[in-house]
């Protein structure tokens, strides 16, 4: 029969394990609805003649403006419905946001978002935004 000692550790990694069985409470709808905006936002860059990388060596004025405004908002709009949407999972199911290892997850993409958001505002400054697709 094992100790008492024993039995507590092996109840303190089943509680660990359980607590961190899930990475995020992540919404299958806010997911959804991203990539049906994702669908939209991919017709129109079409539309606009951006669809194949040589079209979008040629893009310049109105048009890249309009295509990096319309992404940026596509960047903002999907991440504002994932975060609320996981905000709404983890309150149903009781669930914290986000588990440790979620956390440590987001810490370590914020430094490449950070530097990502920094070219091209950078770039959108000296008005060089027929570089971003190759950023």
């Amino acid at each position: 029969m094992p100790d008492s000692a024993t039995v507590t550790d092996l109840r303190q990694i089943r509680l660990a394990l359980e607590n961190n069985a899930r990475l995020t409470s992540v919404s299958g709808v806010a997911l959804l609805l991203s990539g049906l905006l994702a669908f939209v936002a991919i017709g129109i860059t079409s539309n606009l003649g951006a669809a194949t990388p040589a079209a979008r060596l040629k893009l310049e004025g109105a048009t890249l403006e309009a295509l990096a405004l319309l992404w940026g908002a596509t960047l903002i709009i999907t991440v504002a419905l994932n975060l609320a949407g996981m905000m709404l999972r983890a309150r149903l199911d009781g669930q914290p946001l986000a588990a440790r290892l979620g956390e440590l997850l987001v810490c370590a993409m914020l430094a490449a978002l950070f530097v990502g958001g920094v070219l091209t505002l950078g770039l959108l400054v000296h008005q060089r935004l027929d570089l971003i697709f190759s950023v």
